[in-house]
């Protein structure tokens, strides 16, 4: 029988060479053809066999060398997600990584029908670019369609392992920004401190631009390390530094963000508790008593910056006529409110809320391109039409509160109301990620571990390689068996 035998890697040994050689004995005038051969032709001495051009690559050497620059480029899609206005040649940083990544998956299946979704919610918000009156920066429409492409990306291709990696990602880059923070705070790198009337010690800004952005990824990093890290000293490590750094940007939108995303996943969790999530109870009291002692210790060390905590916390319930920047904040909304009101169904066009100051004074001459308040910006911008994409977001954070992923995502949606991050790429990062956990099919899902509490199916390999679905979840009774390093989903 003549034909094309298709192989992937050939090698010396290993289980799926010996099914190859069944093959090729059995078809024994088929052409063989393979991405690479490594076995230098002593496997099938007789016979033929065509390596592809990929055989020329560098990284020829192993299966596992592609695996690990698919995870190394994984963990790049969370690292620079978690960055904010890096980019290249107006390109973000975590554009560029994204599609690099995409082209080392490109073989895995997908799960488009997510693009649909969407472009129909993205789509009519980006086209006001050429309808709206108020327009101040077109191009914001084409960096919208760029992060929902990442989005999209993300959403469609990535399986557990990336988007495992791509949350260590995150949480590496908002650490990192924490020592520097800390660094900046104790005088070792010399940088002048922002707003020293509201903190004594003044606010740092890590290797952001401002102290709100990096008080909103101290917030992320501390959902991440408390929701993905296995209990143990390095654990601990990361939750204070990250914890500091929450506590010294003095930023209030981070603050009630964290807060909101605690409340919706306790809520949810009360709603659909399962057993191992009783079980995890045991491993949080330990990890929560070391952050109170932490936080008693760092507050008694500093009594000054302790009442500026206080005066900064509670002044997100009660007005302060000296607090200009909750004035200005409250006067934004106010004008947003207004500008919408005299928009019409479609909008002003993207960007049109960026014409909102800082101060909250509508001024048309204004260079920004982004209002304060995500919500209101973009019906400002968009009207009706910018109507599916706000479902879309809230929606999808609500659908994944329960993981770590769609926490963050809360607490990033809920800062975006005070400090907006709707057009950074950690938004967007998160949306597919929760997107692709919400759309997982079985076969995508290991039988073990849950560190990005995402819920799955337990599966097993049939002899072909293909995974089965089993029952939906592991047995009851196996419950009281999940190993204590296991970084299992833990309730709050």
């Amino acid at each position: 029988m003549s034909g094309i035998i298709a192989l992937d890697w050939i090698s010396s040994m290993g289980g799926s060479e010996k099914v190859h050689d069944v093959k090729v004995e059995t078809f024994a005038h088929a052409e063989v053809r393979c991405l690479r051969n490594d076995d230098a032709g002593l496997r099938h001495p007789p016979r033929v066999v065509r390596e592809s051009w990929i055989a020329k690559a560098p990284l020829r050497r192993s299966k596992a060398a592609y695996k690990h620059h698919s995870n190394a480029l994984a963990w790049g899609v969370g690292a620079s997600g978690a960055l904010i206005g890096v980019q290249v040649s107006n390109v973000h940083v975590f554009t560029v990584v994204t599609v690099f990544w995409l082209l080392s998956v490109h073989a895995k299946p997908g799960r488009w029908g997510i693009a649909i979704g969407l472009g129909l919610a993205v789509i009519p918000v980006a086209t006001t670019a050429l309808t709206g009156n108020l327009v101040n920066n077109a191009t914001l429409a084409l960096q919208l369609l760029a992060l929902a492409g990442n989005a999209t990306m993300i959403a469609a291709k990535s399986d557990r392992d990336d988007r495992r990696l791509m949350l260590y990602g995150v949480l590496s880059t908002s650490t990192i920004a924490s020592v520097v923070a800390l660094m900046q705070v104790s005088g070792v790198l010399g940088v002048e401190l922002w707003h020293r009337e509201i903190s004594s010690l003044g606010r740092p800004q890590g290797i952001y631009p401002e102290p709100d952005w990096l008080g909103l990824f101290g917030a992320i990093g501390l959902v991440l390390a408390w929701r993905m890290l296995p209990r143990s000293t390095f654990r601990n490590v990361v939750l204070a530094l990250n914890t500091a750094t929450l506590a010294l940007a003095f930023a209030r939108a981070a603050w009630v963000g964290l807060v909101a995303a605690v409340v919706l996943h306790v809520a949810f969790s009360l709603v659909d508790r399962r057993r191992e999530c009783r079980q995890a109870r045991g491993r949080t009291v330990p990890t929560l008593l070391f952050l109170v002692a932490f936080a008693v210790v760092g507050l008694a060390a500093s009594p000054g910056v302790r009442a500026d905590l206080a005066d900064r916390a509670q002044s997100i319930f009660i007005s302060d006529p000296d607090d200009v920047s909750g004035r200005a904040r409250v006067q934004q909304a106010e004008t947003l409110i207004r500008l919408a009101e005299t928009a019409p169904w479609y909008g002003n066009g993207i960007s049109a809320s960026g014409r909102v100051g800082v101060s909250g004074i509508y001024d048309p001459r204004s260079e920004n391109s982004v209002g304060s308040n995500w919500v209101l910006s973009l019906w400002v911008d968009a009207k009706y039409l910018a109507a599916p994409l706000i479902l879309l977001l809230i929606g999808v954070a609500a659908a994944g509160a329960r993981t770590a992923a769609g926490q963050a995502l809360a607490v990033v949606l809920v800062n975006n109301l005070f400090s907006n991050a709707s057009f950074s790429p950690i938004t967007w990062l998160l949306l597919g990620l929760v997107l692709a956990a919400r759309s997982v099919r079985v076969n995508d899902q290991p039988a073990h571990t849950a560190a990005d509490g995402e819920q799955h199916h337990a599966h097993r390999e049939s002899p072909n390689g293909v995974g089965t679905a089993e029952s939906p979840g592991p047995p009851r009774r196996m419950a009281a068996h999940t190993p204590r390093h296991r970084a299992t989903e833990e309730c709050t």
